[in-house]
């Protein structure tokens, strides 16, 4: 019965640590890089953190970070008009774009550069 206990704490730990890691690591390109200047869907980051810096992250995992990154106020977040289903039923969803707090997507949507792509590559 210990065994199983320290075998789980251990498990535990190491997912903790994992966590740790993913949310420095979006925090860290929030805040000393230009990646957000364009406005990026979840998917669309979880591409780019694997392609460009070779960084596995789950499309669920950086939304639950980005809840707290928005919270903050390092980033914003915009509700694309378009609706994305996945799975079998198609379930719809609505999709997010998260941005740097520079741009003025919600006043201005038509000028941030990228925003007629939205329909096409929003996965």
């Amino acid at each position: 019965m210990k065994k199983k206990v320290e075998r789980k704490n251990s498990i535990n730990k190491k997912k903790r640590e994992q966590h740790k890691k993913e949310r420095e690591f979006v925090l860290f390109v929030a805040t000393t890089s230009d990646y957000f200047f364009r406005p990026r869907t979840i998917y669309q980051m979880a591409a780019d953190f694997s392609n460009e810096y070779s960084f596995e992250i789950t499309a669920e995992r950086i939304k639950s970070i980005l809840r707290y990154i928005v919270v903050d106020g390092i980033l914003k977040a915009h509700k694309v008009p378009y609706h994305y289903g996945f799975g079998n039923k198609h379930v719809l969803f609505r999709t997010f774009v998260y941005y740097h707090p520079d741009l003025d997507w919600n006043e201005n949507p038509d000028l941030i550069a990228g925003y007629k792509w939205m329909p096409i590559y929003i996965l």
